[in-house]
């Protein structure tokens, strides 16, 4: 037994280790994923197994393994899969994602990312949800679908202003970056410097980030007709590019943009060397790229004097190859974010309907102020919290009801009802609320209130009730309608619980009753009126 406790703590150890490189983009340890996975196999702990299985797909997909990186990725998704693991299913669809994007497969690239939106939604994994968000708007802009994109960035930024920031910071400030470009592309100088503001206010240099926030910079200042400034950018970025270690694959963005730069600033020399770049990142890309490449390839030999017959017949024999599968592509992106769309409808009329439904489990259908369920629950979570220093439980009940009910019925009797829920629910203090305990009986609760404060409210209540004169001929006390109250305030709220609570405040209830009624009573004190 010490043996497996000393195991299944290093997989909680491992499991936390390497979470913590992917957070801070450091290196990838792979010892530390073939360890997780051989203590996981010994301990015969499935989850375990699954986040290896995942931790090494990504591994390998960086390493442009795909072989190994299909065997890991499978093995993941079906322990996700047949054990629910849903955290690790997200985790297989992020990478799953990327895989389809590195191949250029846009359309399984949404179709996973959509069901990564559905799966945290199920878990209520915001963080999440933003990333999937973001990866869609990613796609988006890159075909040039600006509009919708600017909606899906919002909606990730949105989103990821939920969870607490220090838990999310790249991700924030990757969508901030993200904006900016977006609205550089659009010619909206003002939105691109309101984002080029927030990107500067927030600290993050991890990974490929500075990298793209450098490169919405050079937009910005070409926007801004600042081209001396842009070069000098430029001149930075290409050195931080030929010193960088990052995978390459996420370097190809960059590389396509710097290249339209330097078109843009007629940089021969530079524009020669990324053009090289470009080929060597996107070979056996599919044929939207292809012709992207060609294109620059021709821009590029019109700009500086370099065209051939042989270039143009290369660049026509791309694009005559890549114009069906474009149409296709074009028109399968179109029935993904139709899809897309439709299922962020549902799950958001599902959320809204769940709340719904949570609101009405908690109201008392008559009355509409909270039902005894609602108390419970909340009685619960105020005895556990420990800024809790008091609890007030008050039972009030409707003096001879039964005997009201029978003479002028049951309609006049719900009238009654809602009358005394309106009155308990107008006059209680902050740090209270009513609920009904069930037939003419209701409770009120309140938090971190004297017995002075309690006695204000029962009294404001008994004077507005006499007030209002609501005649009551079958009463013995009165020809009004009165209520009798029983009063416990609990000062030792971590010694307690909801039971003793209503048995000290229905013992006083009962004290009231015994002395005639009309009045209240405060456990272990004589009764007042």
């Amino acid at each position: 037994m010490n043996n497996y406790n000393v195991l299944f703590e290093q997989i909680q150890l491992i499991i936390e280790r390497i979470q913590h490189r992917f957070e801070h983009s450091l290196r990838f340890n792979k010892h530390d994923c073939d360890r997780l996975l051989t203590i996981s196999e010994q301990l015969n702990c499935f989850y375990g197994q699954a986040l290896a299985h995942v931790y090494l797909a990504q591994y390998f997909q960086m390493k442009w393994d795909v072989d190994a990186y299909n065997f890991h990725s499978e093995k993941a998704r079906e322990l996700a899969e047949n054990k629910n693991y849903f955290d690790v299913l997200i985790e297989y669809f992020k990478i799953e994602g990327l895989r389809n994007i590195t191949i250029c497969d846009e359309i399984a690239a949404l179709t996973i990312y959509l069901k990564g939106i559905q799966t945290a939604y199920k878990i209520k994994d915001k963080k999440s949800c933003a990333i999937f968000y973001n990866n869609i708007a990613d796609i988006l802009y890159t075909s040039g679908v600006y509009t919708v994109a600017e909606q899906f960035y919002t909606r990730a930024l949105d989103v990821i202003k939920e969870v607490p920031m220090k838990n999310v910071v790249f991700y924030y400030k990757s969508i901030l970056v993200n904006l900016l470009h977006l609205y550089c592309v659009q010619g909206e100088l003002d939105k691109a410097r309101k984002y080029h503001e927030e990107c500067l206010s927030v600290k993050c240099e991890v990974g490929i980030l500075p990298l793209l926030f450098m490169e919405g910079e050079i937009r910005l200042l070409l926007l801004e007709n600042k081209e001396i400034e842009a070069l000098h950018k430029i001149d930075n970025l290409i050195k931080k590019l030929i010193k960088s270690k990052e995978n390459a694959f996420l370097l190809k963005s960059i590389y396509l943009n710097l290249m339209e730069f330097l078109l843009l600033l007629k940089r021969e020399e530079n524009a020669a060397w990324c053009l090289k770049q470009l080929d060597t990142l996107y070979k056996n890309a599919d044929q939207d790229i292809m012709i992207k490449i060609q294109e620059l390839h021709v821009q590029y030999a019109i700009l500086f004097g370099h065209e051939t017959d042989e270039l143009y017949e290369t660049f026509y024999e791309t694009i005559l190859k890549g114009e069906m599968a474009s149409k296709i592509s074009t028109r399968e992106s179109f029935k993904s974010l139709i899809s897309l769309y439709e299922t962020e409808k549902e799950q958001n009329l599902m959320l809204k309907k769940q709340a719904s439904l949570q609101v009405v489990a908690d109201i008392d259908e008559l009355t509409k102020i909270y039902n005894r369920r609602y108390s419970s629950k909340v009685i619960s979570k105020l005895i556990q919290d420990d800024g809790t220093l008091s609890i007030g439980y008050v039972m009030v009940d409707i003096d001879f009801f039964k005997e009201y009910n029978d003479y002028y019925g049951h309609s006049k009797g719900d009238e009654v009802i809602k009358e005394v829920a309106n009155l308990l629910k107008k006059n209680l203090p902050d740090n209270a609320f009513a609920a009904r305990y069930g037939g003419d009986e209701f409770t009120c609760i309140f938090v971190d209130r004297s017995d002075d404060e309690i006695i204000t409210f029962v009294k404001s209540v008994q004077k507005e009730l006499k007030d209002k004169n609501i005649v009551h001929l079958k009463s013995k006390n009165s020809k009004q309608l009165t209520l009798s109250f029983g009063i416990y305030n609990e000062m030792h709220v971590h010694g307690c619980d909801e039971l003793t609570l209503i048995k000290k405040a229905d013992l006083a209830l009962y004290q009231s009753k015994k002395k005639g009624r009309n009045v209240y009573t405060i456990f272990k004190q004589r009764s007042q009126s």
